[in-house]
């Protein structure tokens, strides 16, 4: 039953694109009215496996309408993780923080670009100020079952062999929350990405919230613009629960921390 699900759920995800695109301009300027002002920090969107900037340009025009300086990642079309690709995201995050007067940069990162975001937190904290993943399966290496092998393999392959999931502590650390506050979006009717992956383990800044939505419509998604401007328009510092947190059981915290003297940085360091 839960394959024929997944495929079923896989074959219309371009049919439900349209219509969350769809939705998503019928419903911004509506939206924009009653929207919280931004308060002009930075704000990096990191896109999925295979993507580009392209699927964000909506999100990103939007977030700038409100008050808020929203930046691509300006790195091409994701193929993976390599050293070319961490090496630009680090001088990205960096390029940014330092444009916007050292205003720590909020990080929000749809399905593989979430886990990039989750892993600059970790390394780099007094540059990050939250981090939201949409659709991201961060949860993959403990939970196999959860996204489709293909996938897994695919990225894998692309991916350099020193990033790769079966590096002794990786997929421990992909799930421990960075310690920032931490937000994932998920949803059940995702058609890639296994939403038990997509569950933050429960920390003082973690949170899971969930919508109704396709994998890749989640970045031009109307729940998701909404959820989104409600995150991001909490004050630096004063972060709460958002009030319709999912209620699903979180997995178990790995807590993952590096060892001692051990090579453990996936970004440069400064």
């Amino acid at each position: 039953m839960v394959y024929w699900k997944r495929n079923f759920l896989n074959a219309t995800e371009a049919f439900r694109l349209a219509t969350e695109f769809n939705q998503f301009r019928a419903t911004w300027p509506e939206l924009r009215a009653t929207a919280p002002q931004g308060d002009g920090h930075p704000v990096l969107i990191i896109p999925g496996f295979t993507a580009s900037d392209l699927p964000s340009y909506r999100l990103r025009r939007a977030l700038r309408e409100v008050g808020y300086n929203a930046y691509g990642w300006d790195g091409g079309v994701n193929t993976g993780l390599r050293n070319k690709t961490v090496e630009h995201l680090h001088s990205r995050l960096k390029e940014i923080y330092d444009e916007n007067g050292g205003q720590k940069v909020s990080l929000i990162g749809h399905s593989m670009g979430g886990i990039y975001a989750r892993c600059l937190a970790h390394e780099f904290p007094d540059m990050v100020r939250d981090v939201i993943t949409v659709g991201s399966p961060f949860g993959i290496g403990m939970n196999k079952g959860a996204t489709p092998a293909l996938l897994v393999n695919t990225i894998q392959l692309l991916s350099n062999s020193k990033y790769s999931l079966k590096v002794a502590g990786m997929a421990e650390r992909l799930l421990t929350p960075p310690d920032v506050p931490t937000t994932s979006i998920f949803s059940k009717m995702d058609g890639i990405a296994g939403w038990r992956a997509c569950l933050n383990p429960k920390t003082r800044w973690s949170e899971n919230i969930e919508v109704k939505s396709s994998h890749m419509g989640m970045i031009c998604n109307k729940d998701v613009l909404s959820i989104l401007l409600d995150r991001l328009a909490q004050p630096e510092g004063a972060w709460k629960i958002y009030k319709n947190a999912s209620k699903e059981t979180p997995p178990p915290n790995p807590a993952w921390k590096p060892a001692a003297n051990s090579n453990w940085r996936l970004f440069p360091k400064p």
